[in-house]
C-alpha cells in the first residue's frame, strides 16, 4: 500500500529519529567489538554471501587501507579501495530514514534487507568487506563541530544532544582525532593544514597566503590571519576597485619576493558570510574587469561570489 501522507504523530516522530541517527553518526565512544562481530555475519548472509573467518580493527580508514594492502595483499591503489568503503556509523543519513519507515511506518518487510547493516552501523565506524576478510574502524576518539558561532566538542561518548547542521572546526587543534593520535583540521568545514590550525592567528605568516593554491584554505586563512594584517605585512597596493552587482572587488598588486616582484590579486568579500577571498590572477592583469574576465571565462558579471 502506498503512503500517500503522513499522520501527525508521524510527523511528530521525524524530529526524534533525526536526533537519534545524528548521535549515532558522531558518537565517539569507543566500540564494543565483541558485539560488533557477533553483528557482522547478518550483513552479509542477509545478502546471499558467507560471512567471511577473518575479522580485522583498525583505528583510522587510513589504516584499514594499509593493512588490506600489505597483509592481506588486497589489489589496486588506495584510491580505489577507499571507494569500497561503507561509512558504518557516518552512513547515518539514509540508515534513519530506514529506521523510521520500519518502526513508525510499519514497513518491516521491506525494511528487512537493511536492518543487518543498519545494526551493524549502528555499532562501528568505517569498514571494508571483503569475501574472505573484513577491516572494521573503530569510532573516531573526538569530534570538534561548529553551528554558526557556537562549538561543540565531543570527546569519547555519544553527544548528548543532536547537532543539527554542524561542520567541523577548531582552531587551535584537530576538528577530529582517532584512538590511535592520527588527525585531521578543519576551519569552518574546509580542511586545512595542521600549520593553519593550530599556529595562533598572530603568529602565522601571512606571506603564507601566496603558498596556498586552493580558494577555499585561501578565504580561511584570509578570515583567520585577518585581512588588515596581510596587507599590512605584506607590500601591497590597490591598483583598481570597482563595485559589480553590489559586490565589491579590489585589484591589489602583491609583492611576492625579490626575485618574483609584484604579482595580481583580486580581493572580493562574501557579503552572506563576511569572509574575504583572495585570488591571485595572470600578471597581465591591470583592471578588475579584466580579472574578472579571466577568473569567470565570461565578460557576463556574477550576481553571487563564487
Amino acid at each position: 500500500m502506498k503512503i500517500e501522507k503522513l499522520s501527525k504523530e508521524q510527523e511528530e516522530k521525524l524530529e526524534q529519529y533525526r536526533d537519534k541517527w545524528i548521535k549515532i553518526g558522531l558518537d565517539c565512544s569507543p566500540c564494543d567489538k565483541e558485539k560488533a562481530e557477533k553483528l557482522m555475519p547478518a550483513i552479509y548472509t542477509s545478502q546471499g554471501f558467507d560471512a567471511p573467518k577473518t575479522i580485522l580493527w583498525a583505528d583510522t580508514p587510513l589504516q584499514a587501507v594499509e593493512l588490506m594492502q600489505t597483509k592481506y595483499g588486497i589489489d589496486g591503489e588506495k584510491e580505489r579501495i577507499n571507494s569500497n568503503f561503507c561509512y558504518g556509523q557516518h552512513d547515518a543519513s539514509w540508515l534513519g530514514y530506514y529506521d523510521y519507515c520500519d518502526e513508525v511506518l510499519g514497513l518491516t518487510d521491506e525494511c528487512a534487507p537493511i536492518k543487518p547493516i543498519m545494526e551493524f552501523s549502528r555499532n562501528v565506524g568505517w569498514f571494508l568487506p571483503y569475501d574472505k576478510v573484513i577491516c572494521i574502524c573503530d569510532r573516531p576518539a573526538e569530534i570538534h563541530l561548529k553551528v554558526g558561532e557556537k562549538q561543540y566538542h565531543i570527546e569519547g561518548e555519544q553527544p548528548s544532544e543532536a547537532i543539527i547542521n554542524g561542520v567541523m572546526h577548531h582552531d587551535g587543534g584537530p576538528s577530529i582525532r582517532w584512538r590511535n593520535g592520527e588527525s585531521m583540521w578543519h576551519l569552518n568545514g574546509v580542511k586545512v593544514d595542521q600549520e593553519i590550525a593550530e599556529t595562533p592567528h598572530h603568529e602565522l605568516d601571512p606571506a603564507m597566503l601566496f603558498k596556498i593554491s586552493n580558494a577555499e584554505v585561501r578565504a580561511q586563512f584570509v578570515q583567520k590571519v585577518g585581512m588588515e594584517r596581510i596587507l599590512e605585512k605584506n607590500e601591497s597596493r590597490v591598483v583598481d576597485t570597482a563595485e559589480v552587482n553590489s559586490l565589491t572587488y579590489e585589484l591589489i598588486m602583491f609583492k611576492i619576493n625579490d626575485e618574483i616582484g609584484e604579482r595580481p590579486y583580486l580581493k572580493m568579500i562574501n557579503p552572506s558570510m563576511g569572509i574575504y577571498h583572495v585570488e591571485g590572477v595572470p600578471p597581465s592583469v591591470e583592471t578588475v574587469a579584466e580579472a574578472l574576465d579571466s577568473r569567470n571565462k565570461t565578460s557576463v558579471r556574477p550576481t553571487i561570489l563564487s
